[in-house]
C-alpha cells in the first residue's frame, strides 16, 4: 500500500513542478501554457486519489496513476529544457521540434488523466452495485428501444439522413431532459430521468454513425467516438444503482446530453465535402479538441456527484 500512496504523492509533486516550471520558460511559452492547463485538469484526478488507501488498493486505480506520473515525470523534463537559454539561431531551429514534442505529451497527459478518471469512475460505480472495482461493465447486446449494439434500427428511420444528419428532429432526441428534474421522485423520475439515459445511448450511436461517413478532422471524430463509447457502458451500470435519483447526477447527466448533442453537429460538418465549412479547419478542429474536454469534465463532475 506504501507504493500505491507514493505513486500518487510523486504526481502530485511534478504536476506542481511542471506549474511551477512553466513560469520562468523562455521557448514554447504557448506550448508550455498548454501544458500547465492540463496540469491543472490532472490535479482534480489526483485530488480524488490522495488519503484514498481503499480507492488505491484497486489495481486499475492503481496503474492509471503510476502512468500518469510516468508522462508527468516526461512533461516536467520538456517543459525545463525550455527554461535554458538559447541564441537565436538555434531557437528557430529547435522551437519547432520541442513544439511537437510538447504536443505530444500533451496528449499523453490527457490520454493517461482519461484512464484515471475512468478507473476511478468505474470503480465508485462499482461499489454501488456491490462489485469490487475492478473493471468496467460489460455494453448490453440488447440497448432496448428498438436498438442493438450490432445492428442498429432506429425505427422511424425517414427521421434520420443517410448521412447520419438529422431532418428536422435533431432535437426530439433530447426532449425530456431539458425540463425541471431537480424535483420529485417515483413516477415523475421515471418520465424524465429514464429517457435520459436512453436518449444519451442513442445519441451516441448517431454521433457512431456520422463518424464512419466524416471527410475531414478524422482523428479527432474517431476519438470522440472512441470516448463516447467508453462512456455509455459506464452510464448503463450507473442506472442500476440508487445513486441515479441523485440530483447531482441528473445534472451531471443533462449536461452530458447537451455535449453529445453538440458534438453530433460538429461531426456532422466533418461530412461535407465542400471545401466550404461553417469554420475553418482550425476552428473546427478546436471544437472537436473542445467537446473531448467537456466529455471529460462531465466525469468528473459525475464522480464528484457519486461521492
Amino acid at each position: 500500500m506504501g507504493e500505491a500512496v507514493g505513486c500518487v504523492t510523486k504526481a502530485v509533486d511534478l504536476a506542481l513542478r511542471i506549474k511551477d516550471a512553466v513560469d520562468t520558460v523562455r521557448q514554447n511559452k504557448k506550448d508550455c501554457a498548454h501544458i500547465r492547463r492540463r496540469v491543472e485538469r490532472v490535479g482534480h484526478t489526483l485530488s480524488l486519489c490522495e488519503g484514498n488507501a481503499e480507492l488505491m488498493e484497486s489495481p486499475a486505480v492503481r496503474a492509471a496513476v503510476e502512468a500518469l506520473a510516468e508522462v508527468l515525470g516526461e512533461a516536467l523534463e520538456l517543459v525545463t529544457g525550455c527554461q535554458e537559454e538559447t541564441n537565436a539561431v538555434c531557437l528557430y531551429c529547435t522551437a519547432r521540434k520541442v513544439s511537437k514534442q510538447l504536443g505530444k505529451v500533451d496528449r499523453g497527459i490527457s490520454d493517461r488523466n482519461s484512464e484515471a478518471t475512468f478507473a476511478i469512475l468505474v470503480y465508485h460505480i462499482s461499489k454501488q452495485t456491490g462489485g469490487d472495482g475492478a473493471g468496467p461493465p460489460a455494453m448490453p447486446t440488447d440497448l432496448g428501444w428498438g436498438c442493438r449494439r450490432d445492428s442498429i434500427s432506429w425505427g422511424d428511420e425517414d427521421d434520420y439522413g443517410g448521412d447520419g444528419d438529422y431532418r428536422g428532429h435533431g432535437d426530439a432526441l433530447f426532449d425530456g431532459c431539458d425540463g425541471d428534474i431537480s424535483g420529485g421522485g417515483g413516477d415523475f423520475f421515471m418520465e424524465a430521468m429514464v429517457p435520459c439515459f436512453m436518449k444519451l445511448r442513442k445519441s451516441r450511436l448517431v454521433i457512431g454513425t456520422a463518424m464512419k461517413m466524416v471527410h475531414r478532422n478524422k482523428d479527432e471524430c474517431v476519438q470522440i467516438d472512441k470516448l463516447a463509447s467508453r462512456i455509455i457502458p459506464i452510464l448503463s451500470q450507473l442506472e442500476h444503482t440508487e445513486k441515479k435519483k441523485s440530483t447531482a447526477v441528473r445534472q451531471v447527466l443533462k449536461s452530458l446530453l447537451k455535449t453529445f448533442r453538440h458534438t453530433h453537429k460538429l461531426v456532422a460538418i466533418c461530412q461535407r465535402r465542400s471545401v466550404v465549412v461553417l469554420c475553418s479547419p482550425g476552428k473546427l478542429s478546436g471544437e472537436l479538441r473542445g467537446v473531448l474536454d467537456k466529455m471529460m469534465l462531465g466525469l468528473d463532475h459525475l464522480i464528484d456527484a457519486l461521492l
